[in-house]
């Protein structure tokens, strides 16, 4: 009985692994079927596999923390600029007001046609300014100062949040004026800067200095 030889016609089949090596199987087609015929017909090479990227557990477990990290300090500044930026506007509207009403004040000084004289009261302290239009009084109720005048039934409230309030005469040499010190409530335990106030006024009749 004859063996045909075997046939130079070959038939790659690939495994690829994910490994660094994998195996390349080289069948050589023949007409033999014994087992050390077609181990012989086998040809195994060993040729380089494609890289795979991967991150171990522990990588992932150090940039989530990092990213968390940043995302924390990123929404801390966040938060404490807005916070910020509420307190100034809070600040700049309180001082406009305060403002406001301290040269509504110095104008009613003016106005003033008789001396202005301030009233003690169990609860709160006033001060009445005679005007040729009727009398405009002030009065600090221990949190807010209100202002009326004869031409309404009810006060005005024109400074909250006051937290000290004192107007007196203030004399001079040649020149009795009137000095108005306001202190307004912090909106901090400990404030930067102090919202105090000082405000002055002189009248312009004889009769009122």
């Amino acid at each position: 009985m004859k063996v045909a030889p075997p046939s130079n016609t070959t038939r790659p089949l690939r495994v690829r692994h994910q490994t660094d090596y994998a195996l390349r199987i080289t069948h050589h087609a023949s007409g033999t079927t014994s087992p050390a015929s077609r181990f012989n017909d086998l040809t195994i090479q060993r040729f380089n596999a494609r890289p795979t990227a991967a991150y171990l557990l522990s990588e992932c477990l150090i940039y989530i923390g990092v990213f968390t990290l940043i995302v924390g300090l990123g929404f801390s500044a966040f938060y404490r600029t807005l916070e910020y930026s509420r307190d100034l506007r809070r600040n700049a509207d309180d001082i406009v007001r305060a403002l406001k009403a301290g040269e509504r004040w110095r104008d009613d000084i003016r106005r003033a046609t008789m001396p202005p004289r301030v009233v003690a009261g169990d609860r709160a302290s006033v001060l009445e300014i005679p005007q040729a239009s009727g009398v405009v009084s002030y009065t600090f109720d221990g949190r807010s100062l209100w202002r009326k005048t004869t031409q309404r039934d009810t006060a005005e409230e024109i400074i909250p949040g006051v937290k000290a309030s004192q107007m007196q005469m203030d004399s001079r040499a040649h020149v009795k004026s009137w000095r108005w010190e306001i202190e307004l409530s912090g909106r901090k335990k400990i404030p930067r800067v102090r919202p105090l106030f000082t405000f002055q006024a002189v009248p312009q009749t004889e009769e009122a200095k």
